[in-house]
């Protein structure tokens, strides 16, 4: 019951940022799309840069970087722009190997089928997450992709792309607009759609501490008690 009750206590401070924000968010809605076709842009956001909230835009060269800059300026409609060029890293070149290397009969290397399966249970699988750090405020920072924007921290490695992402969506739906005031999403009226509900939220990824202890809450709350 802990762990629910500080889950919906984060989630809540979460949409209470986005709250104070909301108009960077419209002006952010109004000119994406101008911004996303200009070829080599990435990804178009709103995240905490040195204090302040910021439309912040990622691309992949400085030739992006300058069409953005021509397009935006420093500012749009008063809110500061923020440009990052992070273009993907090369691959390392695989190292070649080294005679001692090569010629080790240490059990890690052997092949034999007399090793192969006590190398198998001497590797312990890595946890993708450490359950008894979830309410550690540095190591959410650390693994929330959405809480390292707004720190102004360097974007995290990500395999498989998966990253905690704030939302942003519009809709007119009756159900919907019940489920979002139900959740205490943050709701405000856009000057473009005035008959759409503008709403924003973070989605984390499972293995983001905050994202582990809403599923960790959900869980509790499906499992009967004896």
């Amino acid at each position: 019951m802990k762990r629910a009750l500080l889950a919906v206590g984060v989630a809540y401070l979460a949409t209470v940022a986005v709250a104070q924000d909301a108009n960077i968010h419209d002006v952010k809605f109004k000119h994406e799309k101008a911004i996303r076709s200009i070829t080599g842009v990435t990804d178009v956001s709103v995240a905490g840069v040195n204090g302040q909230m910021s439309i912040v835009v990622r691309v992949e060269n400085s030739d992006a970087r300058d069409a953005v800059v021509k397009l935006c300026g420093g500012k749009l409609e008063g809110h500061p722009v923020k440009i990052i060029v992070s273009a993907p890293a090369a691959a390392p070149a695989p190292a070649a190997a080294t005679a001692p290397a090569a010629a080790s009969t240490t059990c890690a290397n052997c092949q034999c089928p007399c090793h192969r399966k006590t190398v198998a249970e001497e590797r312990k699988p890595e946890p993708k997450i450490d359950l008894d750090k979830l309410e550690d405020k540095n190591y959410q920072a650390e693994k929330c992709d959405v809480m390292r924007e707004w720190l102004g921290l360097p974007v995290r490695h990500a395999a498989n792309g998966i990253r905690c992402q704030q939302m942003l969506g519009t809709t007119n739906d009756p159900e919907k607009i019940k489920w979002i005031n139900e959740s205490k999403i943050p709701t405000w009226q856009s000057k473009e759609m005035p008959n759409m509900v503008c709403y924003s939220y973070i989605r984390h990824r499972q293995f983001c501490p905050l994202g582990m202890k809403q599923i960790l809450q959900d869980i509790d709350k499906q499992t009967p008690e004896k």
